[in-house]
């Protein structure tokens, strides 16, 4: 009896590390090592043909293929005007945008002054070298 109840509670259990990562089965049957005949390739099963024996119908599905009408489309211009907004709106939109943004405070505004001054002296120096090396270069050969 007790071993009947182990049995029926296994099939509802949820899987474990043990079990390889595969939930039991809901019919409760094992699946066993799949068999590979000795002389050519494994044999083959569709799943339509067990489930045609099941008694499952399946819904085939196919590709969506354009009409050749065109229908549905519509004209770069009638998207254009579809997706133009309103002066009035834009503006609405653009303060809503804004106030969305966070705006840095002076002691960010100071940081990022100065980030950005230190990398442009250092591009600066940098062509100033090339200029001088250049400047000098030519004059040793055409001078």
């Amino acid at each position: 009896m007790a071993d009947d109840s182990m049995h029926a509670g296994d099939a509802q259990r949820a899987p474990r590390r043990g079990d390889g990562g595969k939930a039991p089965r809901r019919d409760g049957v094992e699946k066993g090592p799949r068999r590979i005949p000795r002389a050519g390739r494994p044999a083959r099963r569709s799943a339509c043909a067990e489930d045609s024996a099941k008694g499952i119908k399946r819904k085939h599905t196919t590709a969506p293929v354009r009409r050749a009408d065109g229908a549905g489309k519509r004209s770069g211009r009638q998207q254009a005007e579809r997706r133009r907004a309103t002066p009035w709106s834009f503006a609405k939109q653009s303060v809503g945008e804004l106030k969305k943004v966070i705006w840095p405070n002076g002691q960010e505004v100071g940081q990022y002054f100065i980030v950005v001054l230190v990398f442009v002296v250092l591009i600066m120096a940098i062509v100033a070298g090339l200029d001088y090396g250049f400047a000098k270069l030519l004059l040793k050969l055409f001078g």
